[in-house]
């Protein structure tokens, strides 16, 4: 296959006019880039009729391209990826299609690549022979002469162009250039080679920047879809480094109370003579590279004196382990050198490496210091430590540091909010509402204007923004800042969006693509729409949802109903549309379809449930409600709500044991007869500490309550998380755990089997009957025999 003329030769057996347009297509990409667009669509429409044929689907009508898309993925016969490709391919080749005037390379080769992808998926999954697929490569340009020949070179500018720019030149540690250590001049120049590539990585974005609104666009383009697109993670301005940092990401940038910390360190060490370390520890895309880079450039002075170690996790040298150059580079703050040291740094490490490098034989010794400083920290404690520092040695623990806060009335997250506020508020200064209004201006309204309309309703906004709390909180997600922005795109922007797209949907397929179904039912797209998708509505029985689909499957009127339940005038018409259409059919004799029906049910439960707070209220579990109060009154160590989670957690260990009365327990529950011992739990609340901040930053998802038999320093810990609260309130309820809930609550099951250890089973026992309904006792008297009496 290596030696083949064009890349879609593979295919050429399986189907070959799929093959032939592929062989047109590359042969026309650099001379005539529209027909090599449309010879990729109808390459697409080829495979695509012939998957329809082998999966022997014969009882639809299909009459655009469009249809059988959206029916092979809606039926699940299309992977994520491969429907975005050729959602790619279909809206590249109409735009060519229908564009005069189209001359576009990069989006030829869009097409030329995902055609490939489709193709490899195509016999991947329906070749019934062994077809051996080449690796991709880049379009062959034509032979021509050296004066007019396209260079590879030029090819990997324009795929880079595609791809989002030059991220793989920063995928190493990026390190101040004002670092002197006395290297060697090869290390110096590798240095500096860095430093440049960086440099140039800031060139291209400030000049992309640059075109935000100045470059003029067609008809057929949308400024805001240009301005939504750089929230995307494959958008070159998802790319961090210290050394860059956008106008883009300026405006983008929310002070946060990490933040605010380490500039109150770096102002405290201003005024210090000799060594500094700043340890930033954290997980990788946590927003550790964003504050070093607003740092650098908007507060250099703090700064400045520092040579900044963005990646604890590589090395520079690739005969050298990450151990053994952060060895190297921590030199100065060595037990033989911390007292003559004047070396600045601060390190962006992870927590492991951290414990891993204190941990080596070599590091022990040389660095015991440093290594006391950190076990005093208590960062890899499960207590919250924030930030901590001791003379010359400090620490800022990101994973500390949450996206929300806690307050009283129950979570909110400023960061949230202002990310929110800073992308849909009508703001002469805000860039997206600027582009929403220079669309207006020309006329444009697609569906990703309704969707930025819709998500400037606050509170929209505001339950948004709960969910993604809720979400942190049950599935203990970690959402940075640049997730946050591509999930934002995700919700607005449909997969695989081309302008012209909107043309060729129906109302009915346009809810598709509204931002309630983006938001519940798009959880391939990313992490956080799984965990999103696991909280839509429709999912969840409630009195509320129940009267809604009452009414609607009951009552003509159905224009009554929705006008009951939405207020918002975006979400409203789209609404109205579907149930004009409903009532042409009904003229006609005709009517949706059960899935129709279904589908407008899900999308109006959904856009209500975001629009209404009062339907928003009821439909959020109590038990998530109470959760996030405790989460608060345990931080805050307010011990009348702590008093009764303990009481509500003692209770749950006594019934998933099971117990004959007060205060005993089972040690077996098999058999005939049942035997159990006497468990007198103490609550010990120590380890909490008093607050009296009315806001809290800093604190842990799970709720850490503790036991002991007598002896406090004998006592065991429980981190209980959402998931086991609600298996606690089942067992409360009345649930009897299975095999799978053991599993599931596996650190449950073991406290108990701990716990158990407290009990006095050398002391005294019951024997419990349960069919005689008799039961024994069985104890020691002075004298170390036995007596055994009824009770």
């Amino acid at each position: 296959m290596a030696d083949s003329n064009y890349l879609l030769e593979f295919i050429k057996d399986l189907n070959p006019a799929a093959s032939e347009n592929g062989r047109k297509l590359e042969k026309l990409i650099y001379e005539d880039p529209q027909s090599a667009c449309i010879n990729g669509r109808v390459a697409l429409e080829a495979i695509i009729d012939d998957v329809i044929k082998k999966e022997k689907i014969n009882d639809v009508n299909f009459t655009k391209l469009f249809e059988k898309v959206l029916y092979l993925d809606r039926y699940g016969f299309l992977t994520k990826d491969t429907k975005q490709y050729m959602d790619t391919v279909r809206g590249l080749g109409n735009k060519a299609a229908h564009k005069a005037n189209f001359d576009d390379i990069e989006n030829a080769i869009k097409v030329f690549k995902a055609i490939y992808k489709v193709s490899k998926w195509y016999v991947e999954v329906y070749s019934l022979e062994t077809i051996e697929i080449p690796k991709y490569r880049n379009p062959q340009p034509p032979s021509q002469s050296n004066d007019n020949k396209v260079s590879d070179e030029m090819i990997n500018q324009i795929l880079a162009a595609i791809q989002g720019n030059v991220a793989e030149t920063t995928s190493k540690p990026a390190i101040n250039t004002s670092i002197d250590n006395g290297n060697s001049e090869g290390n110096e120049n590798k240095v500096e080679l860095k430093s440049g590539a960086v440099k140039q990585l800031t060139k291209k974005v400030e000049q992309k920047e640059s075109e935000t609104m100045t470059d003029k666009l067609t008809d057929q383009h949308s400024y805001l879809l240009r301005e939504l697109k750089k929230l995307q993670e494959s958008s070159q301005e998802a790319v961090e480094s210290p050394e860059a940092f956008s106008n883009f990401k300026k405006y983008m940038h929310v002070k946060r109370k990490i933040q605010t910390d380490l500039e109150g360190i770096l102002e405290n060490e201003q005024n210090k003579i000799g060594p500094s370390l700043i340890l930033l520890s954290g997980s990788v895309g946590d927003g550790k590279s964003h504050i070093l880079s607003y740092l650098k450039e908007s507060r250099p002075d703090l700064i400045n004196e520092y040579r900044l170690y963005n990646d604890a996790t590589e090395s520079f040298d690739p005969k050298k382990s990450a151990i053994e150059t952060l060895s190297e580079e921590l030199d100065g703050f060595s037990d033989e050198n911390i007292d003559i040291s004047q070396d600045r740094i601060i390190i962006a490490i992870n927590l492991g490496i951290l414990n891993n490098f204190l941990e080596g034989e070599e590091q022990r010794n040389k660095f015991s210091k440093l290594k006391e400083f950190i076990n005093n920290s208590n960062v890899f404690e499960t207590k919250v430590t924030a930030k901590y520092s001791e003379e010359d040695f400090h620490i800022i623990s990101f994973s500390d540091y949450q996206m929300f806060e806690l307050t009283e009335q129950g979570p909110q997250s400023m960061f949230f909010a202002e990310i929110f506020s800073k992308i849909f508020e009508k703001n002469e200064m805000n860039p997206f509402y600027l582009a929403y209004k220079k669309d207006e201006d020309r006329g444009m309204n697609r569906i990703i204007h309704e969707n930025y309309r819709f998500l400037m309703n606050e509170k929209v906004q505001e339950h948004i923004i709960q969910l993604l709390i809720n979400i942190i909180i049950q599935h203990k997600l970690v959402i940075s800042a640049r997730s946050l922005f591509n999930f934002i795109a995700d919700i607005v922007i449909p997969d695989g969006y081309a302008e012209t797209d909107d043309i060729e949907w129906s109302p009915l397929e346009k809810l598709n693509y509204i931002t309630p179904t983006l938001l519940f039912a798009r959880k391939e797209r990313s992490y956080i729409l799984k965990a999103v998708n696991d909280l839509d509505p429709i999912d969840f029985r409630s009195p509320s949802i129940d009267q809604i689909l009452i009414d609607l499957n009951t009552l003509d009127d159905w224009e009554h109903t929705v006008k009951e339940l939405l207020d918002d005038e975006v979400s409203l018409e789209w609404m109205r549309k579907l149930i004009h259409l409903r009532r042409e059919l009904k003229e006609l004799g005709d009517k949706f379809t059960y899935s129709s029906e279904e589908d407008f049910f899900k999308s109006l439960i959904r856009t209500t449930y975001l629009t209404s707070k009062e339907l928003n209220k009821k439909v959020t579990p109590e038990s998530y409600k109470d959760y996030t109060t405790y989460l608060y009154n345990f931080s805050k160590k307010n011990t009348n709500s702590i008093q009764i989670f303990y009481n509500s957690v003692k209770e749950a260990i006594y019934r998933w044991k099971g117990s004959p009365k007060k205060s005993y327990i089972y040690l077996s529950n098999n058999g005939k007869f049942k035997v159990a011992q006497y468990l007198d739990l103490r609550p010990d609340i120590s380890h909490l500490d008093l607050r009296n901040e009315s806001v809290l930053f800093n604190f842990k998802t799970t709720l850490t309550v503790a036991y002991h038999g007598g002896n406090a320093y004998e006592k065991v810990e429980l981190d209980v998380d959402y998931h086991l609260y609600r298996l606690i309130l089942a067992v409360l309820d009345g649930y009897c755990p299975n095999k799978k809930d053991e599993e599931d609550a596996i650190q449950f099951v073991e406290f108990i089997e701990k716990v158990m250890r407290f009990g006095k089973s050398q002391k005294e026992l019951i024997v419990h009957i349960p069919n005689e309904k008799k039961m024994y006792k069985l104890e020691k008297n002075e004298f170390g025999g036995f007596i055994f009496e009824k009770e």
